[in-house]
């Protein structure tokens, strides 16, 4: 097997394989993925088509990725399958000719030798067979007087003329044979020529949709963080600037209760950087009020201990209170703000507004839910209405739809 062949029979393996897993998941494996989703899908047809196009988007760039490096394996296979029939054989593509046009190119190239062949065949037999063959014979039949063998001359000469038409219209059929084969192998190449550049046309338009994915995904981190910024901002001043243990302490458990609602770990990184602040303030204005009870009762040696409750309320009165009628869900990653949904009986929960009533980000009592934040929107929830987040869709059937209390706690930039 020759060096040539070899290159040939790899190429056509890894072109009909590129091909074939193309052809296959871009008319089965991602219309099935596209469909089965749409199926199960529960939101509104703007979230689902959203949805559908950032599916489609990181299934055709992983798939691009797998078949490169799929593409990779098998040539590798294929050279260690057919390294023992030939020695040092490069299979470095010259130039970036897509292999099955350079296979084509090479049959090509074998057709015009072939052609070139039979021309000079043809040519042969027109002038040199039947050309010579009727001026010697003319200078024979002038020489020769017998009647009988002149019959004979003339039957063999008719016979080499005859057997010389049909060598000629044999070669005409196969040259006709050869350009129709050439024309097939011209439109093999066009077609897979075509093919090709639709295939890297799609591969680079997946690959601009996907930078476009990531700077537009890059804006949205960056909004989602400067509205968490917000979001902790009051309770990290309050550590910086008070020295009241009931206000360091309530704004202690306000950046713990956040802190799993967050997703820039900028953010979390400073609450908690501001929450060990805030323990070190409490630790050092209790250690003083010990020193001071000590002091005023030298006497006795007995102590004073001063305790408190984390979290406790801070005792202030509801900026507003509304009789609301409330519903409840489940799922989602984001809320309307950016933060990640909780539900946390003990702590702060999220809950879904109508900013036109409860501004997002104001920090509300819910009668027999708890604490929440207004972090979440819904196309529903319009109005007198709020919906509450649980963690599981039993929770969310079991609180069906009730009329709640809802108090105003706080506006954002208050707490």
């Amino acid at each position: 097997m020759n060096r040539k062949h070899t290159m040939s029979l790899i190429n056509s393996a890894l072109t009909n394989l590129k091909h074939d897993e193309a052809k296959k998941f871009y008319t089965q494996i991602l219309p099935s993925r596209l469909e089965s989703t749409r199926k199960s899908f529960k939101g509104t047809t703007e979230e689902l088509n959203g949805l559908l196009e950032e599916m489609e988007e990181d299934l055709v760039f992983e798939f691009w990725e797998n078949l490169d490096k799929k593409i990779e394996q098998e040539k590798e296979e294929l050279e260690n399958e057919y390294r023992p029939q030939m020695k040092n054989v490069n299979l470095q593509e010259e130039g970036n000719q897509p292999l099955a046009t350079e296979i084509i190119c090479d049959q090509k190239n074998e057709i015009e030798k072939l052609k070139a062949e039979l021309r000079r065949e043809k040519a042969r037999h027109e002038k040199t067979e039947q050309i010579e063959y009727r001026k010697d014979f003319t200078e024979i039949f002038s020489r020769i007087k017998d009647e009988q063998l002149l019959r004979c001359l003339y039957i063999i000469a008719s016979d080499i003329l005859e057997e010389s038409l049909k060598k000629k219209e044999t070669l005409t059929v196969t040259m006709d044979e050869l350009s129709s084969k050439e024309a097939s192998l011209q439109a093999l190449k066009e077609e897979t020529e075509s093919s090709l550049k639709e295939l890297e046309s799609k591969k680079s338009e997946q690959e601009t949709k996907m930078a476009q994915l990531n700077e537009e995904q890059s804006k949205v981190s960056s909004v989602i963080e400067a509205n968490e910024q917000k979001l902790i901002a009051y309770s990290v001043s309050i550590i910086e600037n008070s020295n009241t243990i009931s206000e360091l302490q309530e704004s202690i458990s306000t950046l713990t209760y956040l802190i799993p609602t967050l997703n820039s770990s900028t953010v979390i990184e400073a609450a908690n950087n501001s929450i060990s602040q805030g323990n070190l303030k409490v630790e050092k204005i209790n250690a003083e009020e010990k020193a001071k009870a000590e002091a005023a009762i030298p006497s006795r040696g007995e102590s004073m201990t001063v305790t408190f409750t984390p979290g406790a309320s801070s005792g202030s009165t509801a900026l507003s209170t509304l009789t609301m009628q409330s519903t409840a869900y489940t799922g989602g990653t984001l809320t309307a703000t950016g933060t990640k949904p909780v539900y946390n009986p003990g702590g702060i929960s999220t809950i879904a507004v109508d900013p036109s009533v409860i501004p997002l980000g104001s920090k509300v009592y819910v009668s027999g839910y708890g604490i929440a934040i207004a972090a979440d929107t819904g196309g529903a929830i319009n109005g007198n209405i709020i919906d509450l987040y649980f963690n599981s869709e039993a929770d969310c059937i079991a609180w069906g739809r009730r009329n709640v209390t809802v108090e105003i706690l706080a506006f954002p930039g208050q707490w």
